[in-house]
């Protein structure tokens, strides 16, 4: 056992490198390294009392007494260490190989999972993923293993062995707990081609590790299967995930989208409500000194309305706001800047503020009765899919910017197009829902076509590689959505990704043409080109995940049909 803990070391990180830099800690080092055991002791002993360096001390007097040959005290100082640093890394690696040594190979595998959880806490998930593969080639029937696996694999988009591992967890998982058998059967049956676990085949025994989180990994493989196209897999799964931890956030959340893609909106709005106690979710539960309204009477009472995650939920669900006040209810709504002064003009009978900078806090001085998020109404209104479009041509520029616009942009016989390439980067899945602006430059190449670009924020600059002047920037003139609204009054249509403009040209009743990624967000439904919230909006959806290339050859096709009959309205019109 002289060797015992000197072997396979991963490079120093975390507290041991911080160590590394005192020079009594070095020192000791030094002299552990060349066999001078004794002297290393003392030196470490010496900085226990020293807290920065307690963890560091107590792993490297783990580390002479495995040396030594005591491998029990190693263990045990080891064990110390990690109670003291969780984050040393190289105490759990040196802990694994004593345990095992010791014959303890159950607790070795515990040690590395924790080390494997421990670097993905840290964002290291490749050097994760290499511990947790590292546990399934020792034992294949590893559930916790296997289902971190698939976890990290499905958080970096290789689906497919995502679900090579989490279905073999699920198997696993089948094994420990009552009830999940017709699930892994679901499965099997829905992806036959997966190849299922490490050894590509069903388990055999029974499962090791601790059984636990299950409803996690049912989360995940709902997820999986959603951007698959399964849809229906996926509802089974995020519903086994509730049945199972009915306090699971993540799991109910996931559940409300896919019920609300479904266009089962009765469940899906109590649903959605749990997004206030996922711990992850974007936007903070303000806490502003009144009840949350639930449903009472309205009548003569004061309430506020504030606008929660993008700008384009809140242009999607503010028609609701006139059923607020049809109950007699004086409504103050508040929203982000942008939208301040194009839905005070079209909200005559509500108070428009801008939003506090403060999360619980409100830059007005009335009272009010009761508050509520904008996106609970649906709940509370009991808004059904029977019911859409809430309205038509709901939002209409301001007097003063028409005039503007009118100006900027007088008539002509050509077809006008806006366009917009991608949405605001810090949304979680902006990568799928915007795509390069190199991949539109065939579309700005139709001549037929007077192109103007609507793009904001740094995506804009992608515009000064196109080569000539073949669209038009409007960015520098789009101070607000009021702007915004009174240029695209000016266009035949805008052809967007999914952002708030595509929802402000479905509240005007601007034809607008919507890229879709798969699988995409759930207001947009399952397929179909039609969309149920906005009559003038058509759908252009990606065949497979990641994939623009037919979206973009389906948009250029009917742009050119669209141009050839606008030509002959304008010739008919003219004669």
């Amino acid at each position: 056992m002289r060797d015992a803990g000197k072997q396979r070391m991963p490079r120093l990180t975390g507290p041991m490198d911080r160590a590394a830099q005192d020079p009594a800690f070095a020192d000791a080092t030094r002299r552990f390294e060349i066999g001078d055991f004794g002297a290393a002791r003392a030196g470490y002993l010496q900085l226990a009392d020293r807290p920065e360096l307690l963890a560091p001390a107590l792993c490297q007097l783990g580390r002479i007494a495995a040396a030594q040959g005591d491998v029990m005290r190693a263990i045990g100082l080891l064990q110390q260490a990690l109670a003291v640093a969780p984050a040393l890394l190289l105490g759990y690696r040196v802990l694994a190989e004593l345990q095992v040594g010791a014959g303890r190979m159950t607790a070795a595998q515990s040690t590395l999972l924790t080390l494997g959880n421990t670097l993905k806490a840290q964002g290291r998930e490749e050097e994760a993923l290499s511990v947790y593969a590292e546990i399934l080639a020792q034992d294949p029937l590893h559930y916790g293993a296997a289902v971190n696996l698939g976890t990290v694999l499905a958080g970096r988009a290789r689906t497919g062995d995502a679900l090579r591992y989490l279905l073999w967890g699920l198997c696993l998982g089948a094994r420990r707990m009552a009830g999940l058998d017709d699930l892994v059967a679901q499965a099997m049956a829905e992806f036959p081609d997966v190849v299922v676990g490490p050894a590509g085949q069903l388990p055999a025994g029974a499962p090791t590790g601790v059984f636990g989180y299950i409803e996690g990994a049912l989360t995940t493989l709902g997820g999986l299967c959603k951007a698959q196209g399964h849809y229906a897999l996926a509802l089974t799964f995020y519903r086994r995930a509730v049945d199972i931890a009915p306090g699971y956030a993540l799991g109910h959340w996931n559940l409300a989208l896919a019920l609300l893609g479904a266009g089962a909106y009765d469940e899906g709005w109590r649903e959605y409500e749990w997004r206030w106690h996922w711990p992850d979710f974007p936007e903070t539960r303000r806490h502003l000194g009144v009840p949350v309204w639930q449903g009472e009477s309205l009548v003569g009472c004061r309430i506020l309305v504030w606008s929660e995650q993008g700008l384009g939920d809140t242009l999607q669900f503010v028609p609701l706001i006139d059923r607020l006040c049809a109950q007699g209810a004086e409504v103050a709504l508040e929203v982000p800047d942008p939208l301040v002064r194009l839905l005070a003009a079209n909200l005559p009978m509500v108070r428009v503020i801008p939003r506090a900078d403060r999360p619980h806090t409100v830059k007005c001085e009335l009272r009010f009765d009761y508050a509520i998020p904008l996106l609970s109404l649906p709940q509370r209104l009991d808004l059904t899919a029977d019911t859409l479009p809430l309205a038509r041509g709901y939002l209409k520029p301001l007097p003063e910017d028409t005039a503007t616009w009118t100006a900027r942009l007088p008539q002509e016989d050509r077809l006008r197009v806006g366009l917009v390439w991608a949405g605001r980067p810090q949304h979680t899945k902006d990568a799928q829902r915007s795509l390069p602006f190199a991949m539109l430059q065939s579309l700005a190449a139709e001549t037929a076509v007077d192109w103007y670009a609507l793009q904001l924020g740094a995506r804009r600059s992608e515009l000064e590689r196109l080569p000539g002047r073949q669209i038009s920037d409007l960015a520098p003139y789009l101070d607000d959505f009021g702007q915004t609204a009174a240029a695209l009054a000016r266009l035949d249509l805008v052809v967007t990704v999914d952002t708030s403009v595509a929802h402000l040209a479905g509240a005007m009743g601007v034809p607008a043409w919507v890229l879709l990624p798969e699988p995409c967000d759930w207001r947009w439904g399952q397929n179909g080109t039609s969309c149920a919230w906005y009559p003038f909006v058509r759908l252009f959806r990606q065949t497979r995940p990641g994939h623009w290339e037919t979206v973009i050859a389906q948009v250029k096709m009917q742009l050119a049909t669209l141009g050839m009959e606008d030509q002959v309205a304008r010739c008919a019109d003219s004669s």
